[in-house]
Order: C-alpha cells, then sequence, then structure tokens
C-alpha cells in the first residue's frame, strides 16, 4: 500500500505531515496536539496567596491569585501547577519593581511553587499579601 503525505499549515507558518487517507478526526487530533504543544501559555502576575496552617514553608500555599485582564482570579495550587505543567499559563510575581518567574519545584515528592530567585523554600511567594 502506497502513502502519500499532504501538508498541513498548523499555526504561523509551522508545517508538519500527515499521511492522505486518514481519518480527518486523526490528523484532526495530531494538529491539535501539535498546536497545543506550540501555543504561548498566558502569563499572569500573582499578586496574593492564601496560606494554609502548616509548618513546612514547602506545604504552606493553599491558593495563588491576582487580576487578570481587570479581572479578579484564585486557583489552587494544585490548579497552578497543573496550568504550569500542562503549558496553558505561566506565572511571576512583581516585588519592588523586581520581576521573577514562578516555577513548579519538588522537595520529599510534594510539588510546590516557588520563584526563580528563591534559592530552596518559596520565601518570594509567602511574603505577598493574603487574597479575598
Amino acid at each position: 500500500m502506497r502513502c502519500y503525505l499532504a501538508l498541513s499549515a498548523i499555526y504561523s507558518g509551522l508545517v508538519v505531515a500527515g499521511a492522505v487517507g486518514q481519518k480527518q478526526k486523526s490528523v484532526d487530533s495530531h494538529n491539535a496536539k501539535i498546536f497545543k504543544h506550540f501555543q504561548m501559555s498566558e502569563r499572569r502576575k500573582i499578586s496574593c496567596i492564601n496560606k494554609r496552617e502548616r509548618s513546612s514553608a514547602y506545604e504552606r500555599i493553599a491558593n495563588v491569585g491576582g487580576i487578570h485582564n481587570g479581572s479578579r482570579w484564585k486557583l489552587s495550587l494544585d490548579e497552578a501547577i497543573r496550568s504550569i505543567g500542562d503549558g496553558t499559563k505561566s506565572y511571576y510575581t512583581s516585588v519592588g519593581g523586581h520581576e521573577q518567574k514562578v516555577i513548579v519545584a519538588s522537595r520529599d515528592g510534594v510539588k510546590y511553587l516557588k520563584t526563580e530567585a528563591d534559592k530552596d523554600t518559596p520565601d518570594n511567594l509567602l511574603s505577598l499579601d493574603e487574597c479575598p
């Protein structure tokens, strides 16, 4: 059986090859995965947090939040970690005119958020105001 290739434009000139004769659903699914991989994540500023009553700095943050496009938002720690992991969102803080990227870190199997500037513990995030 001969296989013919067709080119499908995906996003801003990015081109991938797909086999002609495949079901359209399969090609569309493949294209959607590629588009998701190359799309820009939505960038949000974290300006507040909610803390848990935990002594460990790695487990203290319950929620992160801020204002994006004029609307208040708040996500659980797990939701924020997931959105960074799947590439749909990226976060940063801005304190005293210094902007820092928020990243996912892990300690003893526990994932948590911290800024790139933090050594180990999420001190920059823990210093933010409480979210309403």
